[in-house]
C-alpha cells in the first residue's frame, strides 16, 4: 500500500493539526478460510506540517511500525473489515501513536459501494460515511 495526501494528525504530535502525510506499507496476506483474509504489513510514514512536533523539534515526523487487520466477506457484496497499527515516532517528543479502525462496505451496483467507517486513535474517534465509484 503507498498513499500520498494529507490527513488531520490525532495525537499528542500536533492534535488536529492538518499534515501532508506519505506512507510506504509492504505485506502479507493469507485465506485461512473461505472469505476471510488476514494480513499484516510493516512500513514508513512521513508527516510534514509546521505546528507538527516532529524529529528533534522539526515540522517533520517519521513514523515505523507495523499494521495488520482481518476482512470478512458477509455476503457477495457485503465486507467487514477490521484492523489496528502501531507506530514508533523516532526524535519525536510523543515516541508513538496507534490506531484501531472497523468498516464495513456494502456494494450497491457494480461499481458503487457504501461504507461506514468508525476509527479510534489516542485522541480521538470518528465515524464516517463514505461513497466509492469504481471506474
Amino acid at each position: 500500500r503507498f498513499g500520498l495526501g494529507g490527513e488531520r494528525a490525532r495525537d499528542h504530535g500536533c492534535a488536529g493539526c492538518f499534515v501532508a502525510h506519505a506512507e510506504a506499507l509492504v505485506g502479507a496476506a493469507i485465506e485461512p478460510l473461505r472469505g476471510v483474509v488476514a494480513f499484516a504489513r510493516p512500513g514508513l510514514t512521513l508527516d510534514a506540517a509546521s505546528p507538527l512536533e516532529g524529529l528533534r523539534g522539526s515540522a517533520f515526523r517519521l513514523g515505523v511500525g507495523p499494521t495488520g487487520g482481518v476482512r470478512l466477506d458477509l455476503t457477495k457484496s457485503a465486507r467487514l473489515g477490521a484492523g489496528v497499527g502501531f507506530l514508533v515516532l523516532p526524535g519525536a517528543p510523543t515516541p508513538w501513536t496507534a490506531e484501531a479502525s472497523f468498516d464495513l462496505r456494502v456494494g450497491l451496483l457494480r461499481a458503487v459501494s457504501l461504507g461506514l467507517a468508525v476509527r479510534r486513535t489516542v485522541l480521538s474517534a470518528d465515524v464516517g460515511l463514505t461513497s466509492f465509484v469504481y471506474f
